[in-house]
């Protein structure tokens, strides 16, 4: 699996289509992703593959990473509830990020998994609440 993925995600030699800095191959890139996040099991596909992009590497790295966390809460619709921790996690230790891109991506993401993921966000209440006020304040 983690051959197809990593095959599926690379553009003709470039290093990475997450690290793209034109938003519209990110956002053409987290289709993708959120596609294969339906071969595995969500949770397993958000620790195993996205959570190494939103933590690691360049700024665009990271935003490429968030971007395809929220592709995937979206992909998976009221399904995702199911799966918060795992998507939420990530996003929160971005909002402690030196780059303001990346926290400003950050705050996309999560509204874009809040919105389809609804009350179920209430648990991560407290860490949501944290990050976005220490990303108000660094802003």
């Amino acid at each position: 699996m983690r051959e197809f993925v990593s095959l599926n995600l690379r553009d003709n030699g470039k290093e990475n289509i997450l690290e793209e800095t034109v938003y519209d191959v990110c956002m053409c890139a987290s289709a993708c992703v959120c596609s294969l996040a339906f071969l595995a099991s969500p949770a397993s596909f958000c620790n195993l593959y996205m959570l190494p992009y939103s933590l690691l590497g360049n700024p665009n790295t990271r935003k490429g990473g968030l971007i395809g966390l929220a592709a995937v809460a979206i992909g998976l619709g009221k399904d995702s509830s199911s799966y918060i921790a795992s998507l939420v996690r990530p996003v929160v230790l971005c909002f402690h990020d030196g780059d303001n891109r990346v926290q400003y991506c950050a705050c996309e993401s999560l509204y874009n998994i809040v919105k389809v993921a609804r009350g179920a966000i209430l648990p991560h209440f407290n860490e949501v609440f944290d990050g976005l006020s220490n990303s108000f304040v660094t802003m």
